[in-house]
């Protein structure tokens, strides 16, 4: 990337990451770990080549169904016929199979400026045209980085250099560390809790403290049981927040308030969501009768699209169920989710599944959907027919006559004015 005038200057410039963790090289030296394509031989490697422009062209629902009916066609193979079941199992799904994240990553110049010129490439795109979120920005990215880099002085590129060590020999600055934790905090979660289920049959609740770009102590949860098995989420995660946070405070090095209390200090600690927002509680307005309402879609960017339909959904879950931490069973509801939901809730053609799994299309179509049946059918925009009790069981929705009847009682089970979930718990 960079120009030849910098070339002399002992500076890598690949912005490729390596992933040499020493945990990862010990896990290198295991079966699971290796990598399958070293050990293709050329009509497997055939069958993969000419299955790969339909493959990168196929949405995420049907690259699954491409990619087995390509092992079908390696399976069937003269070369293969005489395998036995575990031993293709062993070249095909245990060798090839990589891990979600790998841990660890080494430090290059390049990322090291890229981290520390971030307002110089910024002002590059803005000076030709290109605003956050524009879709051109992907194109353009690149680019202005490359103008950056070559706009530095033969010390500034030395200095890359020393850091670059340094961070790989010891640990990145806090800056880097609370990027790392924005972008890639819960993928290293979600990994864990899916080796410890894998490995070990264990279920865990991951409840984490750092301190985000600004210096503030952050606590959150990342919660993985609804994905492993026939789990649900944990539900008391409220009832350890403020024992968590104490002693978030405490690890961090914080005193309390400026009166001396610590446990006021706790209750104000942040419970911040993985994407790096202010709160992590993600809010919507509701009607009188506590249903969500879906705001403008226009220019959202599909991480704040997939919050949108998860509180939307939450909310009308929480109504069905009568409760205000329900937890939604995607997974039991994407296996069955006429069960649960009318076909006349839902668009045509698009699966009914965590948001997370959906792409942005299929999400665009979906919240849009929606919208139009709030314009057009106020009264019926969505509305579970059944929810899942604790013991698997389906449950006949809580009324509209017992909300307004607990409502009269001073009761609460859903959120009049608005509805809000907490991502960490369900992203």
């Amino acid at each position: 990337m960079a120009s030849s005038d910098h070339s002399t200057n002992g500076v890598n410039t690949s912005d490729e990451e390596d992933f040499s963790s020493d945990e990862e090289s010990s896990s290198n030296s295991t079966e699971t770990e290796k990598s399958a394509p070293g050990k293709l031989r050329p009509d497997e490697l055939q069958i993969l080549q000419d299955g790969l422009n339909d493959w990168k062209e196929a949405d995420t629902n049907k690259r699954a169904s491409l990619m087995e009916s390509m092992w079908n066609k390696i399976k069937r193979l003269d070369a293969n016929k005489s395998l036995k079941q575990n031993e293709w199992n062993r070249k095909w799904t245990s060798q090839a199979r990589k891990a979600l994240v790998k841990y660890g990553s080494k430090w290059t110049a390049l990322k090291v400026i890229k981290l520390q010129r971030k307002k110089d490439i910024q002002q590059v795109l803005v000076k030709a045209g290109i605003q956050p979120g524009m879709l051109a920005m992907i194109k353009h990215y690149q680019p202005a980085v490359q103008k950056v880099f070559q706009s530095l002085t033969k010390a500034e590129l030395d200095q890359a250099a020393r850091l670059v060590k340094e961070w790989n020999e010891r640990k990145p600055p806090p800056e880097a560390q609370a990027e790392a934790t924005t972008s890639k905090g819960r993928k290293y979660a979600k990994q864990f809790a899916y080796d410890m289920w894998k490995q070990c049959g264990m279920r865990v609740v991951i409840m984490s403290a750092w301190k985000d770009k600004d210096g503030e102590v952050m606590v959150g949860v990342n919660d993985f049981n609804d994905e492993l098995g026939d789990g649900e989420l944990y539900s008391d995660w409220e009832d350890l927040h403020g024992k968590w946070s104490a002693y978030a405070k405490k690890a961090f090095g914080a005193n309390g308030t400026e009166d001396g209390s610590g446990e006021d200090e706790a209750s104000q600690t942040t419970v911040k969501a993985w994407k790096g927002k202010k709160r992590s509680q993600f809010s919507l307005s509701t009607n009188d009768d506590g249903t969500p309402i879906l705001l403008n879609l226009l220019d959202l960017w599909t991480p704040e699209l997939k919050d949108i339909m998860r509180v939307f959904v939450t909310g009308h879950y929480c109504l069905a169920c009568g409760k205000t931490n329900a937890s939604v069973p995607w997974a039991a509801i994407a296996d069955n989710w006429a069960s649960y939901v009318s076909s006349k809730y839902l668009p045509p053609n698009i699966p009914f599944k965590e948001p997370t799994r959906l792409t942005h299309h299929e999400l665009i179509e979906t919240l849009e959907f929606w919208k139009e049946q709030q314009q057009e059918h106020p009264e019926d925009v969505f509305w579970f027919r059944r929810w899942r009790s604790q013991d698997g069981s389906l449950e006949e929705p809580v009324s509209k006559h017992q909300r307004r009847s607990d409502k009269a009682k001073g009761k609460r089970p859903w959120m009049e004015g608005e509805v809000m979930i907490n991502l960490d718990i369900h992203n």
